[in-house]
């Protein structure tokens, strides 16, 4: 069975998918093919449904974000925003968490996944915060989001590969109790 490796933000739009693409991209670069990686957002999980289902739905948010996404040849034009359920927070090894109140909320709802919840920021040396950049008409906002993003990832890259693997064991011990 592969690892599985989720990362949450509030609506699956923005933080959690490009987080998805730079591991995944380096999970390829490095040669991992037994790890799996996705994204999901509280909306429609924790918080009501998002207004739209992909970042081109937010007209502003994608003119903003995409000169730097395209940069970093990070490519969202396929991605649909998916709602966290309970199910997959009890099928992955590893939950990573893009902002603290991301991490609150979830944790308030699902306590029982405190051992395989980390948020991504505490993971790396560079204490950054990955602003949520809904509404926002900021473009520094967007270059900066994307570029801890993108920091925070790589840096967190070896760590989160080892917290995956550690709850793989506990997993797979548990599997085997029941």
């Amino acid at each position: 069975m592969k690892t599985k490796i989720i990362f949450v933000c509030k609506g699956n739009m923005h933080r959690s998918p490009i987080a998805e693409r730079i591991f995944r991209r380096e999970l390829e670069k490095r040669g991992y093919n037994s790890i799996e990686v996705d994204s999901y957002g509280l909306h429609g999980f924790i918080l009501p449904p998002p207004r739209g289902k992909c970042l081109k739905d937010y007209p502003t948010e994608y003119m903003l974000s995409k000169p730097h996404l395209d940069k970093k040849e990070i490519n969202m034009e396929n991605h649909l925003s998916k709602p966290l359920t309970e199910e997959v927070l009890k099928r992955a090894n590893l939950i990573v968490t893009m902002h603290p109140d991301v991490n609150k909320l979830l944790l308030e709802k699902c306590p029982q996944f405190k051992n395989k919840t980390f948020l991504i920021t505490n993971l790396c040396a560079n204490k950054v915060i990955l602003k949520d950049v809904d509404g926002s008409n900021n473009p520094k906002i967007y270059e900066e989001t994307i570029n801890n993003t993108e920091l925070c990832v790589l840096e967190s890259f070896n760590k989160i590969i080892e917290l995956s693997k550690k709850n793989e064991i506990s997993k797979t011990s548990q599997n085997n109790i029941e």
